[in-house]
């Protein structure tokens, strides 16, 4: 059937208009939700068989519903039918003959657009919509030859040199938020909403804001909203706790609905782990490690005491994580209760974090589910080898792993008892675990013969990794990636073959039509673009037939701004030099210096600025630029480098506001990949 064409992994589009789609135009997005989306499609596309427009949908429920969720990609998040017009006039008439059909039902607000009336599942804006694969493919052009970025942000976006097709409706302004309290900054914006910090102007004290978005959740009955009334119901139950943040106000504003919280001071426990836990001391500073295993003594009593206070409230946690929880000093408060249910009610949701809980949690109470995430929670104070849980969910490679680190750090008995006991006894009592704790003196008493039998373990669970990934890459490899979103390709080096080739030791041969697809990607950035494809060539030595990827990049590369290792300037150049390193090859060499130059104006302009609201992590801010400059130095040895290099870290360091989670020890893809450098 020539009119269809179909990517398997997550749409359907039919190819239905008698005329070619024009470059770039008004489309129109239409929304759903968990109960509506087939009665959706049915009037859509019966509708756009009827009158020949094109359109596509997605055909994949998995995805669709994933699209509709708390953790969505918020430019993506909604778009389930996208309707492609011939022209204005035919957009406009499409607009006006689906509303009367749809305008009853409900579903999320797409972000990237604007609604049509009040119909809220009908959304439109204007953007590239065929454009050819040449250097201007990510550019809308104007009437007089102009170009302007096809923004990929989450706001309404409309070029200057577009007419808006209706006149402007009026922008209801926020009255209560506004009036009560001025935004600061956000802590985390998801595609259920935003947590901020205000400044509450009549009790002039910060607050932290939750917002909920309607629309979005996972289930039907199950919204962001629900899971923020459900959060102030818990925190109402547990009002005289001092191990909870106290209610100040909830409102509604527009479709939003939000609660104010009073403000703890403090870092979430990931956060303490990274900068304050044993895994940053000197394990060779004895006195340094008794004092932080005093304090993490403190810190795990306070959480023990919080949980059985929670539990005697009747009320189970839930979701347990090294995020929920923030840490002063040895205080701790629980600062995410929206997961949080009562015992004695039967459970409508049962939300874990990745990471926190083993296989064999379901079997386990709601009680003692909590038990088992305390445990993992109090072993990634020391090791984060409880992300293994994410391939391993047996827990034995984690165990082992942890094991492994507190015979090295000296990490006092109790500690691993008290761990032992929660993730593995399925009926401990919170409160002999936390005597236990309270009655120890930290000693630390290890056998000799325990090293012998974890060290060898450590290449068996690497090997053991490597043909899981291998026997499932075998039975099923379109499984394997993307493993992120329908947006990533799959020859992007964090989420496409590549990562599985390198950690499963998988040989893939290029073939021509590979190649080909390769070529047609809109992005030439490391982590997910064609110079992260080439980063990979160059580990597994692969030089030949790499000019058409080379060309591709010199003739975008133009375009990018940005100086970042994962999507800027300084992840190529760190390609072009570890290209440099394996090949010898100096064009590779020349090419990273003259890119230098490019970037040395840009870091020179971020020097001269006050670092607030500067990305300062490895990734994506000027640690990742530093390290690129000291790389550079590696190869050319001119002190120009090395002290560009120094005096980023320098204004790093002098700034108090270090982004703190990327100076983790845990090690995501590209990290991994720079241990190969």
């Amino acid at each position: 059937m020539k009119d269809v064409s179909c990517d398997y992994n997550f749409f359907t589009q039919f190819d239905l208009s008698l005329k070619p789609l024009p470059r770039q135009g008004w489309k129109i997005h239409i929304s759903c939700y968990y109960d509506n989306y087939q009665d959706i499609l049915n009037i859509v596309s019966d509708y756009c068989f009827r009158n020949k427009i094109t359109f596509k949908y997605i055909n994949n429920t998995n995805i669709l519903f994933s699209l509709l969720e708390k953790s969505a990609n918020r430019f993506s998040a909604g778009k389930y039918i996208t309707i492609y017009p011939d022209d204005e006039k035919s957009f406009k008439y499409i607009l006006e003959s689906l509303y009367d059909e749809l305008k009853l039902f409900n579903g999320p607000y797409i972000l990237t657009d604007k609604r049509y009336l009040d119909a809220k599942v009908i959304y439109y804006r204007y953007g590239l919509i065929n454009p050819q694969s040449d250097s201007y493919q990510d550019y809308l052009i104007g009437p007089d030859g102009e170009t302007i970025k096809d923004l990929k942000d989450c706001y309404y976006f409309q070029p200057d040199f577009v007419t808006p097709p209706f006149s402007e409706e009026l922008i209801q302004e926020p009255k209560y938020l506004s009036k009560k309290y001025l935004v600061e900054s956000a802590i985390n914006i998801n595609n259920s909403g935003g947590i901020y910090i205000a400044y509450a102007k009549e009790m002039h004290k910060k607050v932290v804001l939750k917002e909920a978005r309607p629309y979005v959740g996972i289930s039907e009955e199950l919204t962001s909203i629900y899971f923020r009334k459900n959060e102030k119901r818990n925190l109402g139950i547990l009002a005289s706790s001092p191990y909870t943040p106290n209610i100040i106000d909830e409102f509604w504003e527009w479709e939003h609905y939000y609660i104010a919280l009073e403000y703890i001071e403090g870092i979430n426990f990931s956060d303490y782990a990274a900068s304050a836990g044993p895994a940053v001391m000197h394990k060779e500073n004895k006195q340094e490690l008794i004092h932080c295993y005093k304090k993490i003594k403190e810190i795990f009593i306070n959480i023990l005491k919080a949980v059985i206070e929670f539990h005697k409230s009747e009320i189970v946690l839930g979701d347990i994580s090294s995020d929920n929880i923030i840490v002063n000093n040895t205080s701790i408060t629980f600062i995410d209760l929206e997961d949080a249910q009562l015992i004695d009610k039967k459970p409508q949701f049962n939300a874990k974090t990745v990471g926190f809980y083993n296989e064999g949690i379901d079997e386990l109470s709601l009680k003692n589910q909590d038990k088992q995430k305390l445990g993992y929670l109090f072993l990634n104070m020391f090791s984060n080898s409880n992300k293994l849980l994410y391939l391993d969910r047996t827990g034995g490679m984690t165990d082992r792993i942890f094991q492994s680190f507190a015979i090295e750090y000296q990490v006092p008995k109790i500690f691993v008892e008290i761990i032992n006991l929660l993730i593995k006894s399925k009926n401990i009592e919170l409160e002999y675990v936390l005597k236990l704790l309270e009655n120890d003196n930290l000693k630390v008493t290890y056998d000799n013969a325990i090293k012998k039998e974890i060290y060898p373990c450590l290449s068996e669970e690497i090997n053991s990794l490597k043909k899981t990934i291998q026997y499932h890459y075998n039975k099923h490899s379109k499984a394997f990636y993307p493993i992120n979103s329908p947006e990533k390709n799959d020859y992007s080096l964090l989420y496409g073959y590549p990562l599985i080739s390198l950690m499963g030791g998988i040989h893939i041969s290029e073939e021509n039509h590979m190649k080909d697809q390769i070529l047609k990607i809109n992005d030439i950035s490391l982590a997910n673009g064609i110079s992260g494809y080439l980063f990979y060539k160059s580990l597994i030595g692969q030089f030949k037939d790499i000019e058409s990827y080379i060309k591709k990049i010199d003739n975008e590369i133009k375009h990018l701004s940005d100086i970042n290792i994962r999507n800027g300037l300084c992840g190529i150049g760190i390609t072009y030099l570890h290209m440099y390193k394996k090949s010898q090859d100096k064009s590779f060499l020349t090419k990273a210096i003259d890119l230098e130059k490019r970037i040395q104006k840009l870091v020179i302009s971020e020097l001269e600025k006050d670092l607030i609201g500067i990305n300062l992590g490895l990734l994506d801010g000027l640690t990742g630029v530093a390290y690129f400059y000291t790389y550079l130095y590696e190869f050319t040895l001119e002190t120009k480098y090395l002290v560009l290099s120094e005096s980023l870290i320098k204004k790093i360091l002098s700034h108090k506001k270090i982004f703190l989670r990327e100076f983790h020890f845990q090690l995501n893809p590209i990290q991994m990949f720079f241990h190969h450098i």
